[in-house]
């Protein structure tokens, strides 16, 4: 049965004709949910969504609006379920559904003309069949998401309703050497990597802002240092209240919290709620981006870590090429090789506008007060306009004439050759496959890359670079894999399509 489109209003009125009046409902104290399943399925294939409603049994009529990617999926039909399938003494439906297609919407209404309600407990109402696009690719990714929901009981009475999203995706084929960790947005990547290092639960988490880099690429040490996940903050993608932050702490139950940088990047609303879920919250802060690093390193210290004998030094301003150097640098300096204990090398953000004074307080705060003192070799990752040769001289005379090496070159030239490095060294065939240009993905990369023995490469979204391209094909042989971390609008499918032939 079709409708046209059914303004809320009137339908609100409709069923409130449609309804008898029974009395005040027994049921107003119950908790009633609505839940949109997580699916899967390649290209030219058949998928069903189900649409489960928990209730105690008083739900009599329902209203919702299910959004999806429709460059994705092609709505078919639906498909009666449980607590629909139901018929009276002349075998009839007792619930009628009407459908409205209202493009990348699609309206659902559901109703009953005898006052029924549906069983109590959790069941299915519907399932919602899609066609998957034949243009999807592997890694593509889009939310289910319900919107307009409306419950109502026997008496016409709006029912309050939890609503819970689903997702779609097309799986990597069984034959690939490629993984790819994807979310609908980068706090649910992040999320979706911490449950697969993770599985089950961790007492530590690590939450950092997604958008504010130098906390959080530092943060990857910490997070190396005390083998817990990064979390992730983000205001512009995660707008229900934290919504997907907090799902992702409920699932690893964690004991305690530490928050990277101060109340305008973390805000106390996370302390409060991670408070009221028993965890003990440590916020580490400093009064700028490279004071907050340093403090990060403090940290680390403090849990009597393995302190490698190479400190990293990049540019704190930039977003490209500082971020992406360090997040490539933190790769290796996390993962373990195959005859040294897990060990960490400490990182010195810095700006090229200190003044001399300035440079000497920044270094002598990382080296004596961190107790950095052993550091015999320092790699500046940048030219000097990145990092300037005042700034190796401070570092020069306070370690004693350590070894220098000046890494030069864009994100993805830097990162190929630490990637040769670190796999000659520690006989690594895995690979690590991030965006370069935007690094919200990569910033749970580097302890994925410990966790695989595996260096963290950078590519473009739909290139790889001749530098990422040369390194993989060095490291990779048929046996190995490519964690790629993001969706295909971080690293499109033909990028992953490239790499996996390198195995072969």
């Amino acid at each position: 049965m079709k409708l046209k489109r059914i303004p809320l209003i009137i339908l609100l009125t409709l069923i409130m004709v449609l309804q008898g009046a029974l009395g005040l409902s027994a049921f107003a104290q119950s908790t009633v949910s609505l839940t949109a399943g997580d699916v899967s399925g390649a290209p030219g294939e058949t998928v069903e969504v189900p649409v489960t409603l928990t209730s105690a049994g008083e739900v009599s009529a329902l209203q919702f609006d299910i959004s999806y990617d429709s460059s994705l999926l092609t709505y078919k039909k639906y498909i009666r379920d449980t607590l629909t399938n139901a018929t009276d003494e002349n075998n009839e439906q007792i619930f009628n559904i009407a459908t409205n297609n209202l493009g990348d919407k699609f309206r659902v209404i559901i109703y009953s003309f005898t006052n029924k309600s549906m069983n109590a407990g959790t069941d299915t109402v519907v399932r919602l069949q899609f066609e998957v696009n034949a243009e999807a690719h592997e890694g593509d990714i889009c939310s289910l998401d319900l919107s307009g929901v409306l419950l109502s009981d026997a008496q016409a009475q709006e029912i309050t309703t939890t609503v819970n999203n689903g997702q779609f995706v097309v799986p990597q084929p069984p034959d690939s050497n490629i993984i790819r960790f994807v979310g609908v947005n980068r706090v649910e990547t992040a999320g979706n990597l911490a449950s697969y290092l993770f599985e089950g639960g961790n007492d530590t988490v690590i939450i950092a802002e997604s958008r504010k880099m130098a906390d959080s690429m530092i943060g990857t040490i910490l997070a190396g240092a005390l083998e817990a996940p990064i979390l992730l903050v983000d205001k512009q993608t995660d707008l229900d209240n934290y919504s997907i932050l907090k799902e992702q702490i409920e699932n690893l139950k964690p004991n305690e919290a530490y928050l990277l940088g101060g109340t305008s990047v973390v805000p106390d609303e996370i302390a409060t709620y991670l408070h009221g879920k028993g965890c003990t919250v440590k916020r580490i802060a400093g009064d700028d981006r490279f004071d907050t690093a340093v403090e990060i390193i403090k940290e680390v210290i403090r849990h009597d870590v393995n302190i490698g004998n190479t400190l990293y030094v990049a540019n704190g301003r930039g977003q490209t090429d500082a971020n992406g150097l360090m997040l490539a640098a933190e790769g290796y300096a996390l993962a373990p090789s195959a005859d040294v204990a897990r060990h960490f090398n400490p990182v010195l953000l810095v700006d090229k506008k200190w003044n001399s004074e300035t440079k000497a307080a920044r270094v002598n705060d990382l080296i004596e007060n961190a107790g950095l003192n052993s550091i015999t070799k320092c790699i500046i990752l940048g030219g000097t306009d990145q990092v300037p040769e005042s700034v190796v001289n401070v570092l020069t005379a306070k370690l004693n004439n350590p070894k220098i090496t000046r890494e030069e070159g864009d994100v993805y030239t830097v990162s190929a050759k630490l990637a040769e490095a670190y796999a000659t060294d520690n006989v690594a065939s895995d690979v690590v496959i991030a965006r370069g240009d935007i690094l919200a993905d990569a910033l749970s990369g580097g302890l994925l890359a410990a966790e695989k023995n595996a260096p963290l490469i950078f590519v473009n979204t739909d290139i790889i670079p001749e530098p990422a391209d040369n390194a993989i094909k060095m490291i990779v042989n048929e046996d190995s894999k490519a964690y790629i971390l993001g969706s295909t609008s971080a690293v499109s499918y033909s990028v992953a399509e490239k790499i996996n032939k390198m195995f072969n």
